[in-house]
């Protein structure tokens, strides 16, 4: 006969199992990881911040510049001669140096007042220090109207030494209300030439007084301009740090060339 089966139920068995969790090496090891991942993603996280921001500096610095040779463009394009009396004696209002330049246009673009005047009276200049002492910005003070104090400096930069010009700053006051626009140089100098431009003509020795529109690299003589007669050249030299230098040539009455 088959054997009976056995009235003892099988139970499973209900001794602990072994517990599996993580020894202090191993705890270490994954932390360790875990930091060096939170770094990796911190620094390439703050890289494209200050690239982000970078590039956002360049482009407003790239646009302020833009501004600035359109200004100087219809500046020259509408600059006009001018020539008061001032305490007693003839005063033509323009003159010009490595830093500054003072004239007198029809163009109304960023004056301190938007006003419709005829002429508008400018002095333009570099100054370097006021944000970046490593940097040079350029200014702007142009009003509707012949103030004394402006025609005051205009006598006294014709009358300084070429030293004295190739450093002037106009005094606290005009600084404080000519409008920045812009900055960021390291290079930023004027220089002024008496030949007519004519970009179609020939080599400089076919017509006395004449030369053709210069390369780019080719410098003009830099000298300080101080004369009754307008020069026929006023070439600025300008760069940003780790850019190569950049020049732009302006001709009174035509603009930019």
């Amino acid at each position: 006969m088959p054997a009976k089966p056995s009235a003892i139920s099988q139970q499973p068995s209900t001794a602990p199992s072994p517990c599996h969790g993580f020894t202090l090496l191993e705890l270490i090891i994954a932390l360790t990881i875990t930091a060096m991942v939170v770094v990796v993603i911190y620094a390439s996280f703050a890289l494209g911040v200050r690239v982000w921001e970078r590039q956002g500096s360049d482009t407003e610095e790239v646009r302020r510049e833009e501004a600035m040779l359109r200004l100087l463009e219809r500046d020259f394009a509408g600059m006009a001669p001018y020539t008061t009396l001032w305490e007693g004696a003839s005063l033509a209002f323009f003159a010009g140096g490595a830093k500054t330049l003072f004239y007198v246009t029809r163009n109304g673009f960023g004056a301190l007042r938007r006003q419709d005047k005829a002429l508008f009276f400018v002095c333009l200049f570099v100054d370097q220090g006021l944000k970046d002492p490593e940097q040079m910005g350029v200014y702007l003070y142009k009003v509707p109207e012949p103030q004394p104090g402006l025609l005051r400096e205009v006598r006294r930069f014709q009358a300084s030494s070429e030293a004295a010009r190739a450093v002037y700053l106009p005094p606290e006051a005009l600084r404080h209300q000519a409008v920045r626009i812009a900055e960021g140089f390291d290079v930023l100098d004027f220089s002024f030439a008496a030949d007519t431009v004519d970009p179609f003509a020939g080599p400089p020795g076919d017509r006395p007084g004449t030369q053709a529109l210069r390369e780019p690299e080719n410098a003009l003589e830099l000298e300080a301009w101080v004369s009754k007669e307008w020069p026929q050249q006023v070439q600025m030299l300008f760069s940003r740090e780790g850019d190569e230098p950049l020049r732009l040539l302006l001709v009174p009455g035509r603009g930019a060339l």
